[in-house]
This record gives C-alpha cells, structure tokens and sequence, in this order.
C-alpha cells in the first residue's frame, strides 16, 4: 500500500472517488490534488 504526502503540508493523503473522478485529499488541510487526466470522464 502506497502511502501519498500532502506537498502542501505533508500529511496524509487518501484516495477518493466521486461521480467516477478519483483524486487525493489531504487529512490535515483539507487540499485536493487530482492527478493528470483525473477529470476526464
């Protein structure tokens, strides 16, 4: 299990999806990071 860091504040990401786009989002600050070609449908 890949573990992902917040580049903003280094916390933990996790993996989420909804409405069939999968991004990560950070547990400490709340930020959203989608990956290239994440928003596509």
């Amino acid at each position: 299990m890949n573990v992902f860091v917040c580049p903003k504040c280094f916390g933990r990401m996790t993996i989420v999806e909804r409405h069939r786009v999968v991004f990560e989002r950070c547990t400490e600050c709340g930020g959203i990071f989608l990956h290239r070609g994440g928003s596509s449908r």
